[in-house]
C-alpha cells in the first residue's frame, strides 16, 4: 500500500484495507458501524463525514469482488452490506440534511452508484434486481436501510454468511413488535408502509406477522399502515 494512502487511512482512525479486493473481509466496514452507529441504529453522521476516505476505499474495493464466485449466503451479505455502505456515503457526501429525500430531488434511489461486474447499478437496481428478485426472501426489508427514521435500524455490525439468517430472524421479530413502527392488536393492526410497499414479497400480512408478533393477531384484523417518517436518522 502506498505511504500516503496507508497515513490518511491511519489518521481518520481506520485500518488500512487489505489491498487485494476479499468481499468475505469486512473489518473497516463493521469498524466504522461500530463507531458511528449506536444501538438504537441512529447514524452520528457528522462524524462519519471525517471518514469519507475509508468509506470510498472500501466502496471502491468491493466493486472489484466478482461476486459470481460467493456462495449464496455471502453474496446476499455482501449485497446487503453494499447497499447499507452506499446509502451512508450519499448521506454523508451531502451532509448536513434533513432527509435522504433532499437528494437528487428525492430519486437519489434511480441514480447509477456503482458498478458489479461491470455493470452499473443503481441503490434501486441493486435491491430490486440482486437481492428481492433472486431470493425472495421477506426479511431483507429489515436488514436494508434507507437512512429514514422510518427504516428498519441500521444494524450495527457487518452482515456475513455465519450471521445473516440469524440476524435476519431476530431483526424482523424486533421491527414487527418495535411500538415506534407497528401498532398491533388482536382486532386491528397499523403497520409499517414497508408492508403496503413489499406486500408481494410478504404474502397475507396477517400470517407473516403473526409468525414474529408477540400479540396474536385473528385473521379478519383490519390493517392500515402508518405515514413514513423520512427525516434522517442520525444520532
Amino acid at each position: 500500500m502506498h505511504a500516503a494512502v496507508k497515513m490518511i487511512l491511519i489518521t481518520f482512525g481506520i485500518m488500512a484495507l487489505p489491498w487485494q479486493p476479499n468481499a468475505q473481509d469486512y473489518k473497516v466496514y463493521d469498524k466504522l458501524l461500530k463507531t458511528y452507529v449506536d444501538p438504537n441504529g441512529k447514524v452520528n453522521y457528522k462524524m462519519l463525514t471525517k471518514e469519507k476516505t475509508a468509506i470510498n476505499q472500501v466502496l471502491d474495493q468491493w466493486q472489484k469482488v466478482n461476486t459470481q464466485k460467493l456462495n449464496e449466503k455471502a453474496r446476499l451479505a455482501f449485497y446487503i452490506n453494499l447497499y447499507n455502505l452506499t446509502t451512508l456515503k450519499v448521506i454523508v457526501d451531502h451532509y448536513p440534511i434533513k432527509s435522504i429525500m433532499d437528494i437528487k430531488g428525492g430519486k437519489i434511489w434511480d441514480v447509477d452508484l456503482m458498478v458489479l461486474n461491470g455493470k452499473t447499478y443503481s441503490l434501486n437496481e441493486l435491491e430490486n434486481q440482486l437481492i428481492r428478485s433472486p431470493y425472495k426472501e421477506p426479511g431483507i426489508h429489515f436488514l436494508i436501510n434507507c437512512g429514514a427514521k422510518s427504516c428498519p435500524p441500521l444494524h450495527a455490525e457487518a452482515f456475513t454468511e455465519k450471521n445473516i439468517d440469524v440476524l435476519m430472524e431476530k431483526r424482523t421479530r424486533q421491527f414487527v413488535n418495535d411500538v415506534h413502527s407497528n401498532t398491533i392488536t388482536p382486532k386491528q393492526i397499523k403497520i409499517s408502509k414497508i408492508f403496503d410497499w413489499y406486500q408481494t414479497d410478504f404474502g397475507n400480512l396477517i400470517l407473516f406477522i403473526n409468525r414474529f408478533s408477540s400479540t396474536k393477531i385473528s385473521n379478519n384484523a383490519k390493517i392500515t399502515f402508518m405515514d413514513y417518517d423520512w427525516g434522517l436518522n442520525k444520532q
